[in-house]
């Protein structure tokens, strides 16, 4: 279950849900913008058989641009499960975690492995203390079970292949049949040197022996549990929210919002960085005052027209939140002097 960590570019918004009637030709016209939060994290299921948590910058002029992924397929059997949801709003601290996602099948191999270890220690204590007739009996009848599990796996591995070759079975099952039989075998081999050591007197080459393999499943255990239980956390303070398919749960840093509106090509000159933008929220009678931070480089093509997009950052307050529309303006004053100085 390991996780790679991708780095990747550029992720839309859905800015063009603002229709292209939304850009004004005019420098002090208005129009329709969208809010994003500084940062979004997100846990997502795209589809089946796989999950994905990603890190978005909601500053650039075009939207949130995803700057990290991490990706992991699910194996059958596998579950996903929120650890405590927090309550809509409520605000989480970065590191909090906000999902675990567990393997069974995992978590079975684990535990085998650990009765391997008991039955291991048991022995070389067996073997330090010397041997009686009833561990003698004990070892046999462990072997009897030992290779009856061994049985059991190796015609689940036999099926699993039939499977594969028709084209009706899963390479994950299968893998994991064949990981399981080997298992199983390597139990055996234990169970029948138990059988050995239960006979013979203490020998000191074979307790350090066994302290090897001790320590083989150690090294083991501590892979396979590291694997069994990936634990997703939120890399960024901010507040949760519920989400819908694909996404499951999401985090929002709002310590600046950021709204996006479109420019006209004829009128990418006369906006300058730094200048100040107001933000009308869709319902609201008065508008937040931010300043405009980003214009994309290249023009793109909205509603049959060349257009920048730009992106505003406003300071947090109550009422704001990602998503919410809104019309974006600009002082009269403001554009006045910006259209005369670009002359």
């Amino acid at each position: 279950m390991s996780i790679g960590l991708k780095h990747i570019g550029l992720a839309a918004l859905g800015l063009s849900m603002i229709a292209a009637s939304s850009v004004f030709p005019g420098p002090t016209g208005s129009q329709r913008a969208i809010l994003s939060a500084a940062q979004r994290f997100s846990l997502e299921v795209p589809e089946a058989g796989s999950i994905r948590w990603v890190l978005q910058d909601g500053s650039v002029p075009e939207g949130y641009a995803v700057r990290q992924l991490d990706e992991h397929r699910i194996e059958r059997g596998d579950k996903l499960s929120l650890v405590v949801e927090p309550v809509a709003g409520e605000t989480v601290a970065a590191g909090q975690a906000l999902a675990r996602l567990r393997s069974p099948l995992l978590a079975q191999q684990v535990a085998e492995l650990q009765a391997q270890r008991r039955a291991l220690e048991a022995r070389q204590a067996l073997m330090q203390q010397g041997s009686r007739p009833a561990e003698v009996a004990a070892a046999q009848k462990e072997v009897q079970l030992a290779a009856a599990r061994l049985e059991k796996a190796r015609l689940l591995r036999q099926q699993q292949e039939q499977l594969a070759s028709s084209g009706a079975g899963q390479a994950a099952l299968l893998q994991q049949a064949r990981a399981e039989e080997e298992i199983r075998s390597a139990a055996l081999s234990l169970a029948r040197s138990g059988v050995a050591v239960a006979k013979a007197p203490a020998q000191p080459e074979a307790i350090n022996e066994i302290s090897a393999d001790l320590q083989g499943i150690a090294d083991q255990l501590e892979i396979l549990i590291a694997r069994t239980e990936v634990v997703v956390s939120t890399p960024i303070a901010g507040t949760y929210a519920p989400a819908d398919s694909p996404a499951v749960a999401q985090v929002f840093d709002t310590s600046n919002l950021y709204a996006h509106f479109a420019i006209a090509d004829s009128d990418r000159g006369r906006y300058q960085l730094g200048e100040a933008i107001r933000f009308h929220p869709a319902g609201a009678s008065e508008a937040v005052e931010g300043e405009l931070v980003a214009v994309s480089t290249q023009a793109r093509t909205l509603g049959g027209r060349q257009v920048f997009w730009a992106s505003a950052r406003l300071p947090h307050q109550p009422g704001l939140q990602p998503g919410m529309s809104g019309a974006i303006s600009r002082t009269a004053r403001s554009s006045w002097l910006r259209e005369v100085l670009s002359r």
